[in-house]
């Protein structure tokens, strides 16, 4: 079931600086829920940093692919980037499942949001919360420590936790 906000939220983000918009009032929500002062895990020069190194090493991990033979870049300081469905399709290497609503990268340090018009699997405020949840947690900050990954895959229940509904892990929903 679609969010009865999500038209217009999605509309706010697909104009100019909408989305930088919305993800400050996430923030600022996550903040107040919380009553605590959030800030991403990856920081400004960090994220640079990151985005810098991958460019040099590998363009195509932070390269979105479109349908037209084009696409576009994951460039700094941008940190939430909007994906059509087409595009999300197209780059499952980034976006994982066709039915993710979004998804935070832990190596690029971006979150992606899946745009779908009307379809359930189109992002909503919910979503946008969920991703900079990711962003801004302990998993953030200590991802590049764990160059194997095997402790990484081994925590998903705890890297999701109460952000993710009873069917998905088995523990408590709740709704920022």
């Amino acid at each position: 079931m679609r969010c009865p906000l999500s038209e217009a939220y999605i509309q706010n983000a697909l104009h100019g600086s909408g989305l930088s918009q919305l993800q400050n009032e996430a923030l600022d929500d996550i903040a107040t829920t919380f009553n605590t002062e959030v800030t991403y895990g990856i920081s400004e020069k960090e994220l640079e940093s990151i985005r810098y190194r991958i460019y040099n090493s590998n363009p195509d991990a932070l390269f979105v692919r479109n349908v037209h033979g084009g696409g576009r870049f994951l460039d700094y300081p941008q940190r939430v980037f909007l994906i059509s469905d087409s595009e999300w399709h197209i780059n499952p290497k980034l976006t994982g499942s066709p039915s993710n609503r979004g998804i935070y990268l832990y190596d690029q340090a971006a979150i992606l949001i899946h745009e779908n018009g009307d379809n359930r699997n189109s992002w909503c405020r919910e979503s946008l919360i969920h991703e900079i949840l990711h962003s801004a947690s302990i998993f953030s900050k200590i991802h590049q420590w764990f160059p194997n990954k095997a402790i990484w895959h081994q925590q998903i229940a705890l890297r999701e936790g109460i952000t993710e509904s009873v069917s998905d892990f088995g523990v408590a929903y709740a709704k920022v």
